[in-house]
């Protein structure tokens, strides 16, 4: 069961986000500094003073010490002023504060509601995605066409190629022989031929290849494409099922001669598992390799 499907099967189906939770700031009152201003008070420590000597010699005094009075009480008047406005503030804010948390409260109960609802979704896709993936391995394992092609088409779909390689195929399989049939759409390199990229003092630049290039270079392609695709299934296929594996590579192009979209086969590779295990795909020459398993193939 290794690759993708044995993947499948080990990865852990528990949902991976946190469920949602509702952090409100408590509400905090605003509170006025305290005032603490002493009256003022004019007095003599003489006694029998006359207030006429008072009024003469202490008159500033007296004076400063009524308006500083006045002073405080006005003072004091604004700051009552102000404790009362701060109580409103606070009678008001708490009321939006509460409403706020109510709304925040309801809202998260919502999202909490809708989070267990996709975790039991998850939970439930999951499940069945391993049991789709489980049966789809032990039929693969045992050679039930349908589970084969299922298998073969799950790989084919998570091969990473370039994206000049069409993401087309058709698959089937032979129960009695266990022959896998794969034809697969391969780039036309011959009417779009391959561009290089050459490093310039101005830049990367888009050319095409020369004529030794081409000769070099475009008939490796295919074979290189479905090597690498053969090299795949057989190293996906652990229990041994296929047994010959039939690669038939084909491209779509508009004829030059008719202007009619034509499908032509291109390549075809016959291999069993051990032609192909044994290859170093990064060293080998594609085009030596793939004629080297063409006259190689097995007797039909």
């Amino acid at each position: 069961m290794a690759g993708k499907g044995g993947a499948i099967l080990a990865q852990d189906s528990s949902y991976p986000l946190s469920a949602p939770t509702s952090n409100c700031l408590e509400f905090h009152e605003l509170s006025g500094p305290p005032l603490h201003i002493e009256r003022a008070i004019f007095g003599v420590d003489s006694v029998g003073v006359r207030d006429k000597d008072l009024n003469r010699f202490f008159r500033r005094e007296r004076t400063q010490v009524e308006e500083y009075n006045q002073q405080r009480l006005a003072l004091i008047s604004r700051y009552d002023d102000l404790i009362r406005q701060i109580k409103v503030w606070n009678e008001e804010q708490r009321e939006r504060w509460t409403r706020y948390v109510d709304a925040s409260t309801a809202m998260a109960q919502e999202e909490l509601n809708n989070f267990r609802l996709h975790v039991d979704r998850y939970s439930s896709e999951c499940g069945e995605q391993k049991e789709n993936t489980r049966g789809i391995l032990q039929g693969f394992q045992r050679g039930a066409r349908d589970q084969v092609i299922a298998r073969i088409q799950s790989i084919l779909g998570s091969l990473t190629m370039p994206s000049s390689v069409p993401r087309l195929w058709n698959v089937d399989f032979d129960e009695d022989q266990h022959i896998l049939i794969v034809e697969i759409g391969l780039p036309d390199i011959v009417h779009r031929p391959p561009i290089k990229t050459v490093l310039l003092k101005s830049g990367p630049v888009k050319k095409p290849l020369s004529q030794t290039e081409r000769k070099e270079f475009i008939p490796k392609v295919h074979p290189a494409i479905l090597l690498r695709v053969a090299f795949e299934l057989f190293r996906n296929d652990v229990s041994k099922t296929i047994k010959l594996l039939v690669l038939n590579g084909w491209v779509n192009f508009d004829d030059p001669n008719t202007g009619i979209d034509t499908k032509a086969y291109t390549a075809s590779l016959m291999v069993e598992g051990h032609q192909i295990a044994s290859l170093n795909l990064g060293k080998i020459d594609p085009l030596a390799a793939f004629q080297a398993s063409t006259e190689n193939r097995p007797a039909s």
